[in-house]
């Protein structure tokens, strides 16, 4: 089953919160950079809390879900970020680090997945009333490289944040594809329509 590491403040939400803990989703605490400045103690007591979620799910097969950008894409974020890329703000490598740290050589390859909306992605809300209407989805497979599979203190981070950007500067060319494969097809079905800008990942 895929989990997905959440903020630990989303375990109030009714029957969400506590279904994915029955459902074994780890549940951490994440810190403003501001405050790990004011108590560096935090990111280790953050580090453990990761580790022990993940000793859990290495008894039983199980995938991860990672929301790399840790947050949902606006045009003001990307500004403020001045992110380089187009479709995309910046990944944050630090749980991705940790995860690979904690579960030595479980994971070999990244199921990469596209999600373009023809009329824009849609609010929350849209989604539970059926209001979508086509969605373009593509997946592919991106190989970790062998040397990050088992992530001890010898593992070069900054090759790794390397290896992250490329990664992830080739995904935003894929976006691009992708909506303009969609835009095509939406043409081919129903004629001419308004490009939308509807992209997520």
């Amino acid at each position: 089953m895929p989990r997905i590491f959440m903020k630990d403040t989303l375990r109030w939400l009714p029957l969400v919160g506590s279904a994915t803990k029955l459902m074994g989703f780890p549940q951490v605490k994440r810190y403003s950079k501001a405050k790990l400045a004011k108590q560096p103690e935090l990111a280790e007591r953050d580090r453990q809390a990761t580790q022990a979620a993940c000793v859990a799910l290495m008894q039983t097969p199980s995938s991860m879900m990672s929301f790399a950008e840790g947050t949902r894409f606006t045009a003001r974020k990307h500004r403020q970020q001045k992110s380089p890329y187009q479709h995309l703000l910046r990944p944050k490598a630090g749980g991705l680090w940790a995860v690979l740290q904690a579960m030595p050589d479980r994971f070999e390859c990244i199921t990469d997945l596209n999600i373009v909306y023809q009329n824009g992605a849609p609010s929350f809300w849209d989604l539970l009333c059926g209001r979508v209407a086509h969605v373009f989805v593509t997946a592919r497979y991106v190989e970790i490289p062998r040397a990050f599979q088992r992530i001890d203190h010898d593992t070069d981070k900054q090759a790794f944040y390397t290896w992250l950007n490329g990664y992830w500067q080739d995904k935003d060319v894929h976006l691009e594809t992708d909506l303009r494969q969609c835009v095509m097809l939406e043409i081919k079905r129903n004629g001419p329509i308004k490009k939308g800008n509807g992209i997520q990942n």
